[in-house]
């Protein structure tokens, strides 16, 4: 008889217990979030009073970075870096938690309309990867040489789901990301899907658009290193769960909402999507929360400073911007 052997799949609460033997005070991380793709890598940690999700990062986030009172601040990789070498702030990368899902969308134009000085785009975070890759594209690539009289920035993409929900001919175009594109086109089947930002992006540039990273307090490594690295470390587990196994994710989606009296707004208000989005994106092996697993990225710093050199940038990120 052929034996086979079949993976452990080590959920957090075990590891949790892994990581404490031998240890048993942890103390806590405190850490803040934008909504959206980010918040599923944190699927269990719903009523974790130590965390804040914002749904208008632009707002929140950067003064985070100054105050210094976070131990963990998740926030778009390239505008926080460039935030901590700008600023002094007090924090290094320590993970890549997603990769780009960024769209151009409209309700009134096709493929190949043209752009001209009339066009009107709704993007979010002007600083964002979303709007960097974006404008590159628009410029460099597919001609609309738009500028910034021509977009409207929001502080963040619920800002932009808004608008597109609410008055979906205010703008030419949208550019959004998921899991919103797919809420949005449950109701909005007609929308037209313009770009794919990481198709084009790759196609021309053989590279791959970051998203989201968690950043670090250097303060908290020098005084609770073992807290920090169980919090990495069961960040990576989640990370692997999200992506391999979703029903780990989408089980304890439901317990958190069961835990608020099962009331609709309890996940899409803390998390930033509604429960029924994550099994038809992460299911099947589709990922289309692009979560990024630890060894998907081999060097972050490589990952970043390549994308930076594309856009142009003058700026690039030494090893001590990195955990």
């Amino acid at each position: 008889m052929k034996n086979s052997l079949k993976p452990l799949l080590i959920t957090v609460p075990l590891i949790s217990l892994l990581l404490s033997c031998g240890n048993e005070t942890k103390e806590a991380i405190k850490w803040i979030t934008p909504t959206g793709i980010p918040t599923l890598a944190f699927y269990d940690q719903g009523n974790n009073e130590n965390w804040f999700s914002t749904s208008s990062p632009a707002d929140f986030i950067p003064a985070a970075f100054a105050s210094n009172n976070y131990d963990a601040i998740v926030f778009d990789a390239v505008s926080g870096l460039t935030n901590v070498k700008k600023n002094n702030r007090n924090y290094v990368l320590a993970r890549m938690i997603s990769g780009g899902t960024f769209y151009v969308v409209s309700n009134k134009h096709d493929v190949g309309d043209p752009v001209d000085s009339t066009t009107r785009v709704n993007a979010f975070v002007k600083t964002g990867n979303a709007s960097l890759a974006f404008n590159h594209l628009q410029k460099n690539v597919w001609g609309w040489n738009l500028n910034d009289d021509n977009i409207v920035y929001e502080t963040g993409v619920d800002m932009v789901k808004t608008n597109l929900q609410t008055n979906p001919d205010s703008y030419d175009y949208f550019v959004v990301a998921e899991p919103m594109l797919t809420i949005v086109k449950e109701s909005m089947p007609s929308l037209k899907v313009i770009a794919n930002l990481q198709q084009d992006w790759k196609e021309e540039y053989n590279q791959d658009i970051p998203a989201a990273g968690l950043f670090v307090n250097k303060d908290s490594l020098a005084s609770k290193r073992a807290s920090v690295d169980q919090f990495l470390a069961e960040l990576d587990v989640r990370i692997a769960n999200a992506v391999d196994n979703p029903n780990i994710a989408v089980n304890a989606l439901k317990q958190y909402m069961e835990s608020k009296n099962n009331e609709a707004t309890s996940i899409p208000s803390r998390f930033g999507f509604p429960l029924k989005v994550v099994s038809p994106l992460q299911s099947e092996g589709r990922n289309g929360f692009n979560l990024l697993k630890k060894d998907s990225v081999p060097s972050i710093k490589t990952l970043i400073n390549d994308f930076q050199t594309t856009l142009g940038s003058q700026m690039q990120f030494e090893d001590a911007y990195f955990l």
